[in-house]
């Protein structure tokens, strides 16, 4: 009876998995297409991703909608939960781990993908920014600004990934604009150790626009004003198939069921990014164009993911396989003794194979959890206001005007300007 109920439970789980991957290729369709609020309902409904495993992504997701609305307080406080159930998630006990190995990660606690951890403190850093700016005499938000880049710092250094690096770094180079000689210096390493072999950097723009954000000039002033730009939503995680191992394919009994090379295996993939989009930045004063500049790429977020998944999807294949023989050569066992010693019921022996099969292939599903709305790609570019006044910026994507912003900026002073720009105006 108790295994009646278990596999009852994990049904239901997977049920409930299948409603929320929907619902999230909904949110991601209004996010693309600049509905936010609509997005927002989504993600604060509370049967999506209401399991507990599920529970970084949920808050991140929460923050990422709240943040899209410009509801910065609210955003902030999912960012911090989803940070906190990451690394509590990521202390599981033994027990689960060896879990892990039984039943698949599908049904496992999801604690995020080291990009999407070292990105939730981008938008904690992001977020206590906006605010910081919002209310200047609030210590809470002054002192995060620095508490937030230690941790994120703290982070990425236990990562052991250097292209992870590089949006901290300059991330750094805004909130600590002393030291930009030195992170400009590090940001050039990290080119050319991790990002010059991605796609979107075999374009000379984006190597151009790039290498000449982190080019210092001789007694160059500090910048006082930023403009961060997130664009589109990261590259989807998709099922595909693998063939089962010929250990399997290759039994004699099985191929008496199934014929020659029959059986797949359900794995994830993230697809193939396109290259980054390409955007112009204007500053206008009074109607006339005063600075025009290309908008340098720090962190291609997709390709970046695309990277990181597989350079391990080779160990996760292999971990599934480790996984489902030893169920396979059940499911044969079984359904051989179905079948009858002179194999007279060879529709006894399938309806036990898949019977067998059936108690176990649900957990064994294609994991397609991702945080599914943040952004495909972060630029960065940055300004020295020498009078104060009020100022327009634009931003641009073939020819064509995406973004607009008026500031009313002072030379004394540093503004952060951040632009979202949903993927309907960036391809």
């Amino acid at each position: 009876m108790k295994k009646k109920l278990f596999l009852l439970g994990f049904v239901f789980l997977l049920f409930g998995c299948a409603n929320s991957h929907e619902q999230a290729l909904k949110m991601i369709d209004f996010v693309d297409n600049g509905n936010y609020e609509a997005a927002k309902n989504i993600a604060i409904n509370e049967d999506f991703y209401d399991d507990k495993k599920d529970r970084f992504l949920k808050a991140f997701d929460v923050g990422l909608a709240y943040y899209l609305n410009n509801d910065f307080e609210k955003a902030l406080e999912a960012f911090q939960k989803a940070k906190d159930f990451s690394l509590e998630l990521r202390t599981a006990s033994a027990s689960k781990k060896i879990g892990k190995q039984v039943v698949g990660l599908s049904i496992d606690d999801y604690s995020g993908a080291k990009y999407e951890v070292s990105l939730v403190r981008f938008f904690i850093a992001l977020t206590v920014m906006q605010l910081h700016q919002l209310d200047e005499e609030n210590e809470k938000y002054s002192e995060g600004l620095n508490a937030t880049l230690k941790d994120w710092d703290a982070f990425v250094n236990n990562a052991e990934e250097a292209y992870m690096d590089m949006l901290q770094k300059a991330w750094v180079s805004v909130i600590q604009p002393e030291k930009r000689k030195q992170i400009y210096a590090s940001m050039r390493r990290i080119f050319d150790n991790a990002y010059s072999n991605l796609d979107s950097f075999k374009n000379n723009d984006h190597i151009r626009a790039f290498k000449n954000f982190i080019e210092l000039k001789e007694n160059e002033p500090e910048p006082n004003l930023y403009i961060v730009l997130r664009q589109g939503t990261v590259a989807k995680k998709i099922s595909t198939q693998e063939k089962l191992p010929k250990s399997i394919t290759n039994d004699l009994f099985y191929r008496e069921l199934f014929g020659v090379g029959g059986g797949m295996l359900d794995m994830e993939k993230i697809e193939k990014p396109k290259v980054a989009p390409k955007f112009k930045l204007n500053i206008k004063k009074n109607g006339k164009i005063i600075f025009k500049k290309d908008m340098a790429l720090i962190s291609p977020v997709s390709e970046l993911a695309y990277k990181q998944f597989m350079d391990g999807y080779g160990a996760r294949l292999s971990a599934k396989i480790a996984r489902v023989v030893p169920k396979y050569v059940t499911a044969i066992a079984v359904a051989s003794a179905a079948a009858g010693k002179n194999r007279d019921c060879m529709i006894c022996a399938r309806l036990a194979f898949d019977l067998s099969v059936s108690a176990w292939s649900l957990t064994e599903k294609a994991d397609l959890r991702y945080v599914e709305i943040m952004p495909s790609n972060i630029y960065l570019q940055r300004f020295d206001i020498k009078k104060d006044g009020e100022y327009e910026i634009e931003i641009s994507h073939n020819e064509n005007v995406v973004a607009t912003k008026k500031v009313l900026a002072k030379k004394d002073g540093t503004i952060v300007l951040d632009f979202y720009v949903p993927e309907k105006l960036s391809r």
